[in-house]
């Protein structure tokens, strides 16, 4: 098992899903794999038989193409964060979705809310999609505006400026991805002023973004919680069983603390 991405060091599934397998008693282990491209990962996973792989950026929407079949959700959003071999063949889901609806609705009446989601990429899609199934008013805001456009056309959403306007959003999720050192707000010239602000970015508890939102006064939402939530639903895709409960909570702080050279 594996997550591929580019760049991936950063990463805390492994610690997740290895103290699943552990907790579980399975003799399995997942690694981080960094490829040039979806073919380059395609052909190591079926030399190296893998039996399952998490996606993440830049290549939750170019996969797809090499899954055999796709769930419904998967299908519709047009990206997969999950493969699980089934036979000799890969199939696609796509767990994001769920998990960012779970996250949201625990705080928010997402049913005629209106929602900013910032990106156009796989995971973009996968907000926009739960979003607008939950009965919330979305649109689409993406640094180029013509990505931006296709993304909310395929999906039956509205486009939006970017940054959003002023006033326009009561949700706002980030799905720009970003790393530790790197990190900006892409909010940093407008005006936060709506309610709820979710940032998919995990590289750090308090991003640029959620310490802007929270001057604002918004109630925050990092990251971090969207990565269990999902993780913990591909572990039961694998295993036929989810995690126990805070493990994965557990195994990501420490992965975390070790990263930044904190002792847990």
């Amino acid at each position: 098992y594996g997550v591929v991405g580019s760049p991936i060091a950063h990463s805390l599934s492994p610690a997740m899903h290895n103290a699943g397998f552990a907790q579980a008693g399975l003799n399995a282990a997942y690694v981080a794999l960094d490829a040039r491209d979806a073919d380059d990962f395609a052909t190591f996973a079926r030399a190296m038989k893998m039996r399952g792989a998490s996606i993440t950026a830049p290549f939750k929407v170019d996969l797809i193409e090499h899954a055999y079949e796709c769930d419904a959700v998967a299908r519709e959003t047009g990206a997969i964060n999950t493969l699980v071999m089934q036979g000799d063949k890969w199939m696609g889901r796509n767990t994001d979705v769920g998990a960012l609806v779970a996250a949201l609705t625990e705080r928010i009446e997402l049913n005629g809310a209106r929602a900013a989601v910032l990106g156009a990429g796989g995971a973009a899609r996968a907000a926009v999609v739960g979003l607008k199934h939950a009965g919330a008013h979305v649109q689409v805001c993406a640094r180029r505006a013509d990505q931006g456009a296709t993304l909310a056309a395929a999906l039956g959403v509205a486009a939006g400026s970017f940054p959003p306007a002023s006033g326009s959003w009561d949700l706002l999720v980030n799905t720009v991805p970003g790393v530790v050192g790197q990190l900006e707000s892409p909010m940093r010239d407008a005006a936060i002023d709506g309610h709820i602000v979710f940032d998919m970015t995990y590289a750090t508890d308090v991003t640029p973004l959620i310490a802007q939102a929270r001057a604002a006064g918004c109630e925050t939402i990092g990251g971090i919680e969207m990565l269990i939530r999902q993780a913990e639903k591909q572990f039961e895709t694998w295993t036929g069983a989810p995690p126990p409960a805070g493990l994965f909570r557990a195994a990501a702080d420490a992965a975390r603390a070790r990263q930044s050279g904190v002792r847990s």
